[in-house]
């Protein structure tokens, strides 16, 4: 789907929808309770001919599993979702997960991803930090929704190729949860260590002119 609101990518093609975390937040849950596209979203079914829409005439930035958790794939389904990216290396690829541990010891050790497709971690408060350093780290990392301000000794231990930062939403309005401290601490850690940041339109108002929505170099062509 292109024209998304995501904001931090070009357009979304899910090859998997369904997802078991059972997250109280969860938008994908609620667009499939209205729109029934799986009859049980929490029992995941993989849909191969979506992997067609890999084909685009220009690079684009695909996120692959905006209503699933890719840790939570079959390996079959793994596996020939990895072949269409081999064959549409033009694009970035970009997955999230809040299981980095069940990824990197059931999926990414079977498999030589490509160098085009990077596995973020989903973390909304310190103990997630820790889950994910645990699991020796991930490409990128979502802090969306940012529920506490994560420790600085936690956020030099998660240094990697991105950030994304947001704030919690109900009903696409934020809810005011993240602290603009939080933020700031953040932005002083990546221009000290070169994080990229890119900040959802719902910090906009908290943040105000040290808004920013940067990307990783050569990602968006320049």
């Amino acid at each position: 789907m292109k024209g998304n609101k995501i904001g931090w990518c070009d357009m979304t093609v899910n090859p998997v929808t369904g997802c078991p975390n059972g997250c109280e937040y969860c938008y994908a849950r609620m667009m499939n309770n209205r729109f029934k596209w799986i009859e049980e979203f929490s029992k995941p079914q993989f849909f191969q001919n979506r992997l067609k829409d890999f084909h685009t005439k220009e690079p684009m930035i695909i996120f692959i599993d905006s209503m699933s958790d890719i840790a939570h794939w079959k390996w079959g389904w793994f596996r020939e979702t990895i072949h269409a990216i081999y064959e549409n290396q033009q694009n970035i690829y970009l997955a999230l997960t809040k299981n980095i541990k069940k990824f990197n010891t059931e999926l990414r050790c079977k498999f030589s991803l490509p160098a085009r497709l990077f596995i973020g971690a989903t973390v909304t408060n310190n103990t997630q930090a820790q889950a994910v350093i645990d699991a020796g780290g991930a490409d990128f990392i979502s802090f969306e929704p940012l529920l506490e301000r994560i420790m600085p000794e936690k956020l030099e231990q998660l240094r990697c190729k991105w950030w994304i930062v947001g704030d919690l939403t109900k009903g696409g309005k934020p809810q005011g949860v993240t602290c603009f401290q939080w933020v700031d601490d953040m932005i002083q850690h990546g221009e000290r260590h070169n994080v990229p940041i890119f900040m959802k339109d719902s910090l906009k108002y908290i943040v105000g002119e040290t808004f920013r929505q940067e990307f990783p170099s050569g990602w968006k062509g320049e």
